[in-house]
C-alpha cells in the first residue's frame, strides 16, 4: 500500500555499501528483517498506538484515526483491558455512560468481561479493568446518545498482527536490482499507509545502525593492529 516509489526506492539503496554477497541472499535476509518482530514493535513504538477509537453505526464502526473524540488520560503505572471495544456515549456535557461486553483471551481459555457505569469528563474512572481519564475536546463536538468505541491495543500484540499481515517479495524478475514489494491488507488506509512508510524508514534506519557498527568494527581492528605495530618498532 502507499506510493510504490516511496517504498521501493527507500527499500533499494538501504545496504548499497555492503560486501557484495549473493542478491538473493541479500533479499531474502532483507524481508526476514521486515518482518521481524523488533523492526514492527519499533514501528509500532514509534506511533505509541496504545488504543485507538471508533465511531459506532448502526451496523459495525467506522476508524477515527487521528481524530480521536476525546482526550484520554492513562496513569503510567495503570493496566488496561486490552483487545475488547469499552461503548461510550455522551450523557450530556459533563458525563457518558461506559459499558463493555465481551471475552478476551487469557493464557489458553477466553475470559469473560462485562461492566457498566457513568463516568463524568476530567474526573478518572476506575475499575477492576481500566483506569482513565475522559477529557471533552472542543474541536471535535459530540452530541448527546453519540456512541464510541475506545479499544486499548497491547503494543507487541499489534507488532505480532502486523508482522503477520505485512508481505514482503521480491519486486520483479532481476534479483540484481534490490527491489521489495510491501502488501497489506486494510481495513483503515490512511493508518496502515503511515505504518508502512515508517517501517521502511526504521528498516533504512537498521541497515545505517548495523553499517555504522561494521564501520565502527573496522576502525577499532585498525586502531589495535596500529597500536600493536608501534610497540614493536
Amino acid at each position: 500500500i502507499g506510493p510504490e516509489n516511496k517504498v521501493t526506492s527507500g527499500l533499494q539503496n538501504v545496504f548499497s555499501k555492503e560486501v557484495q554477497e549473493d542478491p538473493e541472499t541479500v533479499i531474502h535476509d532483507q524481508i526476514v528483517l521486515l518482518k521481524s518482530y523488533q523492526l514492527n514493535r519499533r514501528t509500532v513504538d514509534f506511533f505509541g498506538w496504545h488504543y485507538r477509537w471508533g465511531r459506532k453505526k448502526l451496523w459495525g464502526s467506522s476508524d477515527l484515526y487521528k481524530s480521536d473524540p476525546f482526550d484520554l488520560f492513562t496513569p503510567d503505572d495503570s493496566l488496561q483491558i486490552s483487545g475488547i471495544p469499552i461503548e461510550i456515549s455522551l450523557i450530556n456535557d459533563s458525563s457518558y455512560s461506559i459499558s463493555c461486553s465481551g471475552k478476551v483471551q487469557r493464557g489458553q481459555e477466553k475470559v469473560k468481561i462485562e461492566f457498566e457505569g457513568e463516568g463524568h469528563f476530567g474526573k478518572p474512572f476506575s475499575n477492576p479493568y481500566l483506569n482513565m481519564t475522559l477529557f471533552k475536546r472542543e474541536d471535535f463536538p459530540v452530541q448527546p446518545g453519540e456512541t464510541f468505541l475506545l479499544e486499548f491495543q497491547s503494543p507487541s500484540g499489534l507488532a505480532m498482527a502486523y508482522k503477520e499481515l505485512i508481505q514482503a517479495k521480491p519486486s520483479g524478475t532481476d534479483p540484481d536490482a534490490g527491489l521489495i514489494t510491501l502488501e497489506l491488507l486494510t481495513s483503515n488506509l490512511q493508518r496502515d499507509i503511515d505504518f508502512v512508510n515508517r517501517l521502511t524508514r526504521e528498516f533504512i534506519e537498521a541497515g545505517l545502525e548495523e553499517m555504522n557498527r561494521s564501520t565502527n568494527s573496522a576502525i577499532e581492528l585498525i586502531d589495535r593492529q596500529i597500536a600493536e605495530v608501534n610497540e614493536s618498532l
